[in-house]
């Protein structure tokens, strides 16, 4: 193992076998022994017997007197999904009309007030979100091996990188890359709708993207659970076009690491996804992540002029 002096030598042992056990290393379960790990690391035993009683305590061994260290049989079992591309499609996506005014970059209250025809037409809106919304999310979860310079190096080689990368998800033990949409049928209602009637077309629009928005958040309620199960931490959600990774960059990192044909889903050259309402997504799993929460404010792009800035608490209120 190379030592790297600025960081302790115990940290460095940990950070290993955490990442050989996430990646599935040690196929039987069971670890070489404190002897032989010391041996191979170059590191007393001492050092070996830390860390494998921090790994312990974090709940991915057992240490069995007389017997050996084992892969806790909850990790080996969490086929939960480790590195394999899973679809999920039992969605529900209670939209209110309020969700759709506030997407169209207005105040519902306001709306009613002045407005009363917005709000039929959103209500209208509303009323077709089963016959046009089809909620499906991909996702995989990847254990991280390394990081160097903004870039998260990821069991099989391929990697993440980018300056939100670098700054928010170095100490990360896995990623789960995702990639969620609600299908192409609104985009051909839309289609049709856009010379008929524009009101309507925006309306669905709108809609559109508060379902998307759901999905995200109920996706992100997934993830949520699956971290705290294992005892770990995740990060806030970040997506290419964010400040720190530009869409060009971050979009083909994601369509390598998932299947996006088996949800439909296409990217353009210019990082663009088809169906419209579709979003890319990487979190952050670890035990060393901080959960200290992070305004998405700062990551927008629009950030000096946007109808949101510093309402998101009001917007998950009314989504509710």
């Amino acid at each position: 193992m190379v030592i790297k002096r600025r960081q302790p030598i115990t940290e460095q042992v940990i950070s290993l076998l955490r990442g050989r056990i996430r990646s599935r290393e040690y196929g039987d379960g069971r670890l070489p022994s404190e002897s032989e790990l010391a041996l191979e690391m170059e590191v007393s035993r001492a050092t070996i017997r830390t860390a494998l009683s921090r790994l312990e305590a974090e709940g991915l061994v057992n240490r069995r007197q007389g017997d050996g260290t084992y892969v806790n049989q909850r990790i080996r079992d969490v086929k939960n999904h480790i590195d394999e591309n899973i679809v999920l499609e039992e969605w529900t996506l209670p939209l209110s009309v309020d969700q759709v005014i506030w997407s169209q970059g207005a105040d519902p209250a306001v709306m009613r007030r002045r407005r009363p025809q917005v709000i039929r037409i959103a209500e209208d809106a509303v009323a077709q979100e089963a016959e046009l919304v089809h909620p499906v999310l991909l996702y995989r979860r990847i254990p991280v091996t390394g990081f160097a310079h903004d870039r998260l190096t990821l069991a099989g080689g391929s990697a993440l990188k980018g300056e939100v990368i670098g700054k928010y998800l170095a100490a990360a033990d896995e990623v789960i890359v995702t990639i969620f949409t609600i299908g192409g049928a609104l985009d051909e209602r839309m289609a049709e709708t856009m010379q008929a009637c524009l009101p309507t077309a925006l309306a669905l629009d709108a809609m559109g993207t508060a379902a998307v928005d759901e999905l995200g958040r109920q996706a992100r309620s997934l993830f949520q659970d699956i971290a705290q199960a294992e005892k770990m931490n995740l990060s806030m959600c970040f997506s290419p076009g964010m400040l720190g990774w530009p869409l060009e960059e971050g979009q083909p990192q994601i369509f390598g690491l998932l299947d996006a044909g088996r949800i439909g889903v296409s990217v353009a050259e210019t990082g663009h996804m088809t169906p419209r309402k579709t979003v890319s997504a990487v979190f952050g799993l670890g035990s060393r992540l901080s959960d200290e929460a992070v305004s998405p404010c700062e990551f927008c792009a629009v950030r000096e002029t946007c109808t949101y800035r510093g309402r998101h608490e009001e917007f998950e209120k009314i989504s509710r």
